[in-house]
């Protein structure tokens, strides 16, 4: 192994780890990366002097594509995209949801007000001497009249 191939495999590996020196941290694996890693010009490490190496690069590339580092700047992006339009969309039909249910109590609520207002309205109407109804489980018979 010459000592460029090495130098080239050191740089590989640093990306491989996220631990680079030359490049940014986090970028994406490419035998350019590895180059500009190395400190030299992306046509330094060609496939022609160092096939071996380019063919694990290629390798590495291919089992690591969906990893979130390995994506492209425009694929992050319309990914950040996509989930914040799923946010909104879930966000939408949570407000529509909202205002049902809002909408229903609402009507339930005029609801029981009007009945409220039936058992007033009945109960003023009621005459004063009313006889209650007692269960004969209590000790009298339904038909007997209490004591007054």
């Amino acid at each position: 192994m010459s000592r460029a191939e090495a130098k080239f495999r050191e740089a590989f590996e640093r990306l491989k780890t996220g631990r680079t020196e030359l490049v940014p941290a986090g970028t994406r694996m490419s035998q350019n990366a590895v180059a500009r890693e190395v400190g030299v010009i992306p046509s330094a490490l060609r496939p022609s002097r160092f096939p071996d190496l380019c063919r694990e690069i290629a390798e590495w590339i291919d089992e690591h594509k969906g990893d979130p580092v390995q994506k492209s700047g425009r694929q992050k992006n319309l990914a950040e995209r996509n989930a914040k339009r799923a946010v909104r969309e879930q966000l939408e039909a949570m407000k529509a949801q909202r205002d049902l249910a809002l909408s229903k109590l609402l009507s339930a609520e005029v609801h029981i007000l009007e009945l409220t207002m039936e058992v007033r309205r009945l109960r003023a109407l009621a005459p004063e001497r009313v006889v209650p109804i007692r269960p004969a489980d209590r000790g009298q018979a339904a038909g007997k009249k209490p004591k007054l």
